[in-house]
């Protein structure tokens, strides 16, 4: 049985495999990029939309409010006899 001798070329075997680490840091650093501006823009989105949500529920309120009021005075108007009084 003979056996073949393999020789190995550990320093060019280092240097490629120091290539396809840094390829792979890269393409991992530029998804973490990619990922945090994702985030970035959806808390963005999410707090203008959370923004808008109070301002109409805020106008909602006002209007309802106003409009109590009108109906309560119109109600004191019209039916004064029911009207309750608060001094």
């Amino acid at each position: 049985m003979v056996k073949v001798k393999e020789e190995i070329d550990y320093k060019s075997l280092c240097r490629r495999l120091d290539r396809e680490l840094d390829k792979l840091t890269m393409e991992y650093e530029r998804q973490q990029k990619v990922f945090e501006d994702d985030i970035e823009r959806l808390t963005t989105e999410a707090q203008h939309c959370i923004l808008e949500a109070q301002q109409n529920y805020s106008d909602s309120l006002e209007v309802g409010l106003s409009n109590l009021c009108c109906c309560s005075i119109v109600s004191g108007i019209l039916y004064p006899q029911y009207h309750m009084q608060f001094n």
